[in-house]
C-alpha cells in the first residue's frame, strides 16, 4: 500500500512539474509536422492525442523510476530497456538530422530542443540502470556468503564491529601504553562467557597497538598435547624478537635452555637460583635498553586443562616476568575458576588476583544487541512474508505482556550464529511447505535440549494427542485422562501416552530453570487453540508434524510449486493426473492443498478456483471419499466472483458431467454449498 501511494504521488508531483514549467504541449502543437494536421481536422484533436501521449509517457516513466528505485532491475528488464532506448536514438537521429518534416521546439532559442533533453535523460538513466545492474551482479557474486551459513570466526578490523565495543578497544588500547614497565612485566585479563567475542576483541586491540608495539599472539590450546607450552612460549619469544634484536633473542634462548633444563632435572644440581637471577637481570636490562616494549596475547585459557592454565600462570608471573613485557589474556573467568577449584588445594576466591592486576569484562550481550545481529543475518530468507514473519516472531517489543524474547535462552554469540545456522539449513529445504517460526522453535529445541528433540522425533504420537472436538496436537498431560467406563476408545488411545515434562524432570534431571525454558518451547509450538483448527502448516497439525522431523517432503506430498502449477493446467491434464494415481499416493496432499486454498485469504482467479473445485469432485469420484467438507467447498465456490446462481449453476453443471454415487451427489448439491 505504501509503494502505490509513493508511485502515484511521484506520478502527481511530475505531472504537476511538466505541466506548470514547460509548455511542451503548446508547442508541439505549433510546431508539429504537417502530415498530423492530415489525420486530424482540428487543433484540439491534436492537443487531446499529444496531451493522451505525454500522460501515457510520463506514467511510464513513474512505473520505470519505482521499480528503479525499487533495485527491481534484472537481466530482462535491461534487454527492454535497451530495445526501447536503441528505439528511441534511431527515430531521434532521423528526424533532428535525415528529415525536416517535424519541426523541433528549442530551447530559450538555443540550438538544443526538449526532445534533446528528453533523449538525453533516457540515456543517462539507462546508462545509471546498466552500472546499477552491474554492481548488483558483482555483489551477488562477490558477497554470496550473505545467502550461505554465517561464519563464527573472529572478525579482524575494528570497522568490522557489530556490537558496539570500539570505545572499550580504544580505551584498553590507551591503558596498555600507558603502563610503566620499566621495573618488571604487567599483566591484565579480558573476561567474558564463552562465545561472546573475546578472540574479535583482542584483533580489535591488536589491530589499533600493531604499529606502536611488538605483539606476539599465542593460542596454547593449538598447540601439540605433548609439547610444553613453556617451552613453546619462548620459542615465540625469540623467534619475534630474533628479527629486531639478535642479542636479546640470544639472551632469552639461553635463558629457556636452562628453564627446560632444570624441568627435566638434567642441571638442577649444577644450575644455581643466583644464574638464573642474574641471566633474568641481563635480559631485563637489554630490554630496557633498546627500549623494545612487547604485547604477549594469551587467548583460549578457557579451553585449557587446570594444569595448563597453571603453566600459562606461571609463566606471566614468574618465568617471563621480564620489564617491558605486557601480558594481555582473555578468557572465561567462571570457568577457570570452576577448573582451578577442583585441582589446586590452594585455591580460593582471590587467586587469579595474583596474576592480573588488572581485568576488563567485557560487557554481557543484551537482548537488543542480540536482535540487531539475527535481524542483520536473515538475507538468505528471500520470501517477504516469511522474513516479516521470522521479524515478528524474534521482536523484544513485549513489555506490554512481560514475555521475554524468544531466543533468550541464547546468550552468546556462537549459539545465535548456530541457531541461525540451522534454521537455514532446514528452511533450504522446507521453504513454502512449513512455518519459518515453528522451525526456528524446532532447532531451538535441537540445540538447547537435544535429548528432548530425540525423543521427540523417534516418537511424537506418545507424547503428543488431540483432544476431542479438536484437529491439532497438544502435549499430554495426566490431568486430560479419562477413565474405561467414561470412553472407552479414548481411553485405548491414551494408554500409552505419557508427559513429556515429567519425564525429562525424572530422567533428565533438568532443574526449575531449565523445564521453564523447554516448557516455553513446547507451547509456541503446540498452542493450545482451543476449537480452532486452521494451523496451516505448523508443527501441531498432525498432517504436517512428521515433515519437520523428516526435513523433506514425501513422495506422497506435493509442494506448494506443484500444486499451483496443476491448478492453471487444463481440466483435461487434472483429470490425467488424478487419473494415473492409482494407488491413492496423492489422495491427503491433494485434501491438503485445497484446504489450504479454501481457508486461505490468497486472491486466486476465477479459472484456478474453478480448476480446485474440479480436484475436489473429481477427487471425490476417483479415490471413493470426501476431498473437502460442504463448508470448506462453500469457501471456495464464494471466492468465485459469479453472482450466487452462477456459482450454483456452475456446480450443478460439473456434477452432472462426472458420475457420483447419490452419497456424495447428496453431499456435494449446490443446495448444500450455499
Amino acid at each position: 500500500m505504501q509503494y502505490c501511494i509513493k508511485s502515484i504521488a511521484t506520478c502527481c508531483i511530475v505531472l504537476i512539474i511538466v505541466w506548470l514549467l514547460l509548455p511542451i504541449t503548446e508547442s508541439m502543437i505549433e510546431h508539429t509536422s504537417k502530415f498530423s494536421y492530415a489525420l486530424f481536422d482540428t487543433k484540439t484533436q491534436v492537443r487531446i492525442c499529444i496531451d493522451i501521449l505525454i500522460t501515457i509517457l510520463l506514467i511510464l516513466s513513474t512505473i520505470w523510476f519505482a521499480s528503479f528505485k525499487k533495485h527491481r532491475i534484472d537481466k530482462p528488464f535491461l534487454q527492454k530497456l535497451l530495445i526501447v532506448d536503441l528505439a528511441l536514438l534511431s527515430w531521434w537521429s532521423y528526424e533532428r538530422f535525415c528529415n525536416d518534416t517535424i519541426s523541433f521546439y528549442s530551447i530559450y532559442n538555443s540550438p538544443v530542443s526538449y526532445i534533446d533533453v528528453f533523449i538525453g535523460l533516457i540515456i543517462i538513466l539507462s546508462i545509471i540502470a546498466l552500472f546499477k545492474y552491474n554492481n548488483k551482479s558483482h555483489k551477488s557474486d562477490s558477497s554470496g556468503q550473505n545467502k550461505t551459513y554465517i561464519h563464527d570466526a573472529p572478525k579482524l578490523k575494528l570497522n568490522e564491529d557489530c556490537l558496539f565495543r570500539e570505545s572499550l578497544v580504544k580505551n584498553l588500547a590507551r591503558e596498555i601504553m600507558s603502563l610503566d614497565t620499566e621495573t618488571c612485566s604487567r599483566s591484565l585479563a579480558i573476561t567474558s562467557a564463552w562465545g561472546n567475542g573475546k578472540t574479535t576483541f583482542l584483533n580489535f586491540v591488536k589491530e589499533q597497538l600493531e604499529s606502536q608495539i611488538v605483539i606476539i599472539s599465542i593460542t596454547p590450546w593449538c598447540i601439540n598435547p605433548g609439547k610444553s607450552i613453556t617451552t613453546f612460549f619462548f620459542q615465540e619469544i625469540i623467534k619475534n624478537l630474533g628479527s629486531i634484536n639478535y642479542s636479546i633473542a640470544k639472551k632469552i634462548k639461553e635463558y629457556a635452555s636452562v628453564l627446560e633444563a632444570i624441568e627435566l632435572g638434567w642441571l638442577a644440581k649444577s644450575v644455581k637460583v643466583t644464574d638464573l637471577a642474574s641471566m633474568t637481570r641481563s635480559i631485563s636490562q637489554k630490554l630496557i635498553e633498546l627500549n623494545i616494549k612487547v604485547l604477549i596475547i594469551f587467548d583460549d585459557i578457557d579451553r585449557l586443562s587446570a594444569s595448563e592454565i597453571e603453566e600459562v600462570f606461571r609463566i606471566i608471573r614468574g618465568s617471563a616476568n621480564f620489564p617491558n613485557f605486557i601480558f594481555l589474556s582473555a578468557f572465561d573467568k567462571h570457568y577457570v575458576q570452576s577448573a582451578l577449584r577442583n585441582s589446586n588445594p590452594a585455591y580460593n576466591e582471590h587467586y587469579i588476583e595474583k596474576f592480573f592486576e588488572s581485568e576488563f569484562a567485557l560487557p554481557e550481550l543484551r537482548a537488543e544487541k542480540l536482535h540487531d545481529v539475527i535481524l542483520n543475518n536473515l538475507t538468505w530468507i528471500e520470501d517477504e512474508n516469511d522474513r516479516e514473519c521470522f521479524t515478528s516472531y524474534v521482536t523484544t517489543d513485549k513489555f506490554l505482556s512481560g514475555e521475554l524474547p524468544v531466543f533468550y535462552p541464547l546468550t552468546n554469540l556462537r549459539s545465535i550464529y548456530r541457531w541461525i545456522n540451522g534454521i537455514h539449513a532446514r528452511y533450504e529445504i522446507l521453504k513454502g511447505e512449513c512455518k519459518i517460526e515453528d522451525l526456528a522453535d524446532l532447532e531451538m529445541l535441537y540445540l538447547l535440549f537435544p535429548e528432548v528433540y530425540t525423543l521427540l522425533s523417534k516418537d511424537f504420537k506418545r507424547v503428543l494427542y488431540t483432544e476431542r472436538y479438536t484437529t491439532n496436537y497438544q502435549l499430554w498431560d495426566t490431568s486430560k485422562a479419562v477413565s474405561r467406563d467414561d470412553d472407552f476408545l479414548q481411553y485405548l488411545n491414551q494408554r500409552n501416552l505419557y508427559d513429556i515434562r515429567e519425564y525429562c524432570k525424572n530422567q533428565f534431571g533438568y532443574d526449575d530453570h531449565k523445564m521453564k525454558d523447554l516448557v516455553h518451547i513446547l507451547n509456541r509450538l503446540l498452542p493450545n487453540t482451543g476449537r480452532v483448527n486452521d494451523l496451516t502448516k505448523r508443527f501441531s497439525n498432525p498432517n504436517y508434524t512428521k515433515r519437520y522431523f523428516n526435513g523433506v517432503l514425501e513422495s506422497s506430498e506435493i509442494s506448494d510449486q506443484q500444486f499451483n502449477e496443476l491448478i492453471i493446467k487444463r481440466r483435461e491434464d487434472i483429470k490425467e493426473f488424478i487419473g494415473k494415481d492409482i494407488d491413492n499416493q496423492y489422495s491427503h496432499a491433494l485434501f491438503l492443498q485445497c484446504l489450504n486454498k479454501s481457508r486461505s485469504n490468497e486472491k486466486i482467479n476465477d479459472t484456478t478456483i474453478e480448476n480446485i473445485i474440479y480436484i475436489v469432485i473429481y477427487g471425490t469420484i476417483h479415490y471413493g471419499q470426501i476431498m473437502l467438507s460442504g463448508y470448506d467447498l462453500a469457501n471456495l465456490a464464494n471466492k468465485l466472483s459469479y453472482d450466487l446462481q452462477s456459482k450454483k449453476a456452475y456446480i450443478r453443471n460439473i456434477i452432472s458431467q462426472e458420475p457420483f454415487s447419490f452419497s456424495l451427489l447428496v453431499q456435494f448439491s449446490p443446495t448444500h454449498t450455499q
